[in-house]
């Protein structure tokens, strides 16, 4: 098994549910959303515990080989700042029980919520036992907009967290999505009357005054009882391509490299985290209720596995073979700004799937969708967003694949 050297922890409390949100989450009891450790009685303190438990007896199971350094530890959800001193406490003595140490180049992880109380104690002591990395979800800045997504904090709490990593030297990301309902009618109102709301650009503006390193720009993806006056207000698909087209055009101008299909950092601040999934297709470990590892043999074979959407501990296994993780490599690689070699990567059985191969990338060069020369494929802004249908070209090519 390649040695596993990232780790992901999906931490699944929340205060309160946003109406378009499809992950695994539970209600988390407002006695312990103060976060006050010294005022919980037993009886609060047992919610944490159950999950402690859960994660320890998890990670006995997928645990194949020790792991001695890892290289990034993520922890996500959820919103797992909630997770307060016990929390920080936890990971510490997870970390030490298990004799797991960072590297000298490590980078830790935490989600970050704008609704979390004391969030200025709280990070110091996220700091002291490693976190050197913030990632924030602002998701908008439109008032109106904002609202529809039933969001617990307020912008002007994110202005005031966001001002806060700045003046503390903070390493830190801002999300942020694209598609959200009501933004279509308020750009066409803007462009008509002037009295449009949502500009995206002018959004990343403000935001930029307090100079993150790193963007994610996810397209809204709301879960399937998302309520339907809202699904009705969605944009349109061609809506939707040209934000994200302006999006990466004024991030890129600004300096931030478009180097995977979300995401645009600064140089040198790529998540490093995220980039063990698409740019090596590496092992890494997963813990949390839903959480997904991924475990990658010496022989390029290899398992996914997914946890059950409960504290059971029960897990769903993929077998993936040498050719599933080929396909995955080559999806993985396409979604970064690195970009594929067709001729040392892909499996080009004659000839004809050469020339096949040739002439669909002449296509994608009128089209403006690739920025390399054959047989480099390196994906423009627009083609990754057009990604899935590049592999369906590359499908009909490709006959081994």
């Amino acid at each position: 098994m390649k040695e596993i050297k990232s780790i992901y922890i999906h931490f699944p409390y929340c205060k309160s549910f946003c109406n378009y949100c499809d992950f695994f989450k539970i209600p988390l009891p407002k006695v312990i959303s103060n976060l006050n450790n010294s005022n919980l009685n037993n009886n609060d303190k047992s919610l944490f515990s159950e999950f402690h438990q859960y994660l320890d007896n998890s990670f006995m199971k997928v645990e194949t080989t020790p792991i001695k350094t890892i290289e990034t530890l993520y922890i996500g959800g959820g919103s797992p700042s909630l997770w307060g001193k016990e929390g920080i406490c936890y990971i510490k003595n997870f970390l030490l029980k298990n004799k797991i140490q960072f590297t000298n180049e490590y980078e830790f992880t935490l989600e970050f919520s704008p609704a979390t109380n004391n969030w200025e104690s709280t990070l110091n002591y996220w700091r002291e036992i490693g976190v050197n990395r913030i990632s924030v979800g602002v998701q908008t800045l439109n008032s109106d907009i904002f609202y529809k997504l039933e969001r617990k904090h307020t912008i002007k709490d994110a202005f005031n967290l966001l001002d806060y990593l700045q003046k503390n030297n903070w390493n830190y990301s801002v999300d942020f999505m694209l598609g959200l309902p009501g933004s279509e009618k308020k750009i066409k109102a803007r462009e008509e009357n002037g009295n449009g709301d949502r500009d995206i650009v002018q959004e990343l503006k403000t935001v930029m005054e307090f100079k993150p390193n790193h963007f994610s720009i996810y397209i809204f993806s709301p879960q399937k009882t998302y309520p339907n006056h809202l699904r009705k207000i969605i944009p349109t698909e061609d809506f939707i391509c040209e934000e994200y087209l302006k999006t990466a055009d004024y991030l890129k101008k600004n300096a931030f490299v478009h180097y995977e299909v979300s995401n645009f950092a600064k140089f040198g601040f790529e998540s490093r985290h995220n980039q063990r999934y698409w740019n090596n297709c590496e092992s890494y470990l997963a813990l949390g209720p839903s959480s997904s590892g991924f475990i990658i043999d010496t022989d390029n074979t290899g398992n996914r596995y997914t946890f059950s959407d409960d504290f059971s501990g029960n897990i769903e296994i993929d077998s993936l073979g040498e050719k599933e993780l080929l396909l995955e490599k080559i999806y993985l690689t396409l979604r970064t700004n690195r970009g594929l070699n067709a001729l040392t990567t892909m499996p080009i059985a004659n000839k004809e799937e050469f020339a096949c191969l040739a002439k669909i990338f002449i296509s994608w060069k009128e089209k403006g969708l690739v920025e390399s020369e054959f047989p480099l494929i390196k994906l423009s802004s627009k083609g990754l967003l057009l990604l899935d249908s590049i592999m369906d070209d590359l499908f009909k090519c490709l006959q081994l694949l």
